[in-house]
């Protein structure tokens, strides 16, 4: 038989299987050790979804550091902190509290909060376990201040033995709110101001175009009639009527720049009186007689009553009687053809007054209280005038120590002007 392999063929092939050996042993124990390690981690994975979680740790005690940091802080706070039994005793002050309201300490703690700051109690009495309360309290200090504070109040329960206390944290306010009072009254006075100046400049508006048209109005007759008489063709009634209305015309012009004089030097306080002794009703006559004309072409009825033995009074006749004159003047101008004015002289203890009465259009309410004012005018203003008498009257009367005023029951009721001056006196 002959030998077909080569001689160390079986020599090879042992060595191959062999090595194939040493392979799969090799890979079976890599695959072990694979398998070791899946299972491991299954088992933590396992461990962690099963297993509880763990326990927390336990809650931190306060320590004695912590309570006594906690009362350098409510110490040094510069609110008035304090703490309440349900009742309103007090058990705790800061310092904040005794610098606040003056009470120390062992002054405050023991007494009761509402007895001791005067505060309402309604907050204390509201407040349950739990509740919180802010708002505005007003507390009396220890020197009887009382002080409008910011309150925060908070009850917390298990504090003391006997039940909740209430825990107060007081801010003082009291500046911060005069000065917002302080401001919302600089605005109102501001507002009030500016409402004033518009009214004025509206009144300055309407005053100066009244007084255009017043000094405007007596110059076109004057210069009207006095080219006629230029020419020469008026008969000898026509000139005489035009030299009277020229006249008439420049005499109300005349009292009209006097009115603006006198009222320029009241304003600049350049307005005085020269008193001497005067009787009173003597003033009377002339000035019924300067307005008698113009009344009795409108058939108004002039009436005069006096008091027997009136007194003497100390005054400048020549500005009494132009007083006299404006209301007059004024009368004639508000009463309708048909009305009657009344003017009298009457006693009232140490002091005589001057009434003058009409049947006229009356003196609305609003307007009552700001006849005597400058640049004011009612709606039923005449056409003539410029509304300077009263304003005159006004400033003549309290420069002889005594006052005006008027009354009427309204528009379409009349008016009536009252001067009332003091007597003279034997220093006077």
């Amino acid at each position: 038989m002959v030998n077909r392999y080569p001689a160390n063929f079986f020599t090879n092939l042992q060595s191959a299987i062999a090595h194939r050996r040493s392979l799969i042993h090799r890979n079976l124990s890599q695959c072990e050790a694979d398998r070791r390690r899946l299972h491991e981690r299954q088992a933590r994975l396992t461990l962690a979804v099963v297993a509880p979680p763990p326990a927390p740790p336990p809650s931190r005690q306060r320590t004695r550091s912590d309570l006594e940091r906690q009362a350098v802080l409510i110490e040094l706070s510069s609110d008035a902190i304090f703490e309440c039994a349900p009742n309103g005793r007090i058990l705790r002050w800061n310092r904040g509290a005794e610098r606040i309201y003056g009470w120390s300490a062992e002054e405050a703690v023991g007494s009761l909060v509402n007895r001791l700051l005067g505060a309402d109690g309604a907050p204390l009495a509201l407040l349950a376990h739990g509740d919180y309360w802010n708002g505005e309290l007003v507390h009396r200090c220890k020197d009887g201040r009382r002080l409008v504070v910011d309150s925060r109040q908070l009850c917390v329960a298990g504090t003391i033995a006997s039940g909740p206390v209430v825990f107060s944290v007081n801010r003082d306010i009291t500046a911060t709110r005069a000065l917002q009072e302080e401001y919302r009254l600089t605005l109102a006075r501001e507002r009030e101001a500016r409402t004033q100046a518009e009214e004025a400049n509206r009144s300055k508006d309407e005053f100066l175009a009244i007084l255009s048209h017043e000094l405007r109005t007596p110059l076109s007759p004057i210069i009207g009639w006095t080219q006629l008489l230029r020419r020469g063709t008026l008969s000898g009634d026509d000139t005489q009527r035009a030299l009277e209305i020229i006249e008439r015309n420049a005499r109300l012009q005349k009292q009209l720049i006097e009115d603006l004089l006198d009222a320029s030097r009241m304003i600049a306080a350049r307005f005085h009186c020269q008193m001497q002794p005067v009787a009173l009703q003597t003033l009377i006559a002339p000035a019924l007689a300067s307005v008698g004309p113009q009344a009795e072409a409108r058939g108004i009825a002039l009436r005069a009553d006096f008091d027997d033995d009136l007194p003497e009074i100390s005054a400048d006749p020549t500005r009494l009687a132009q007083v006299v004159w404006n209301l007059l003047t004024n009368a004639v101008k508000f009463t309708p053809a048909g009305g009657s004015i009344a003017i009298s002289l009457v006693r009232r203890g140490a002091r005589i007054r001057l009434i003058v009465s009409d049947t006229g259009c009356g003196i609305a309410p609003d307007l009552l209280p700001h006849v005597f004012e400058r640049f004011r005018q009612g709606d039923s203003r005449p056409s003539t005038g410029l509304g300077l008498g009263l304003f005159i009257v006004r400033h003549i009367v309290e420069a002889h120590g005594g006052r005006v005023w008027a009354e009427s029951d309204g528009p379409g009721r009349g008016a009536t002007f009252i001067v009332e001056l003091p007597e003279r006196t034997d220093g006077s």
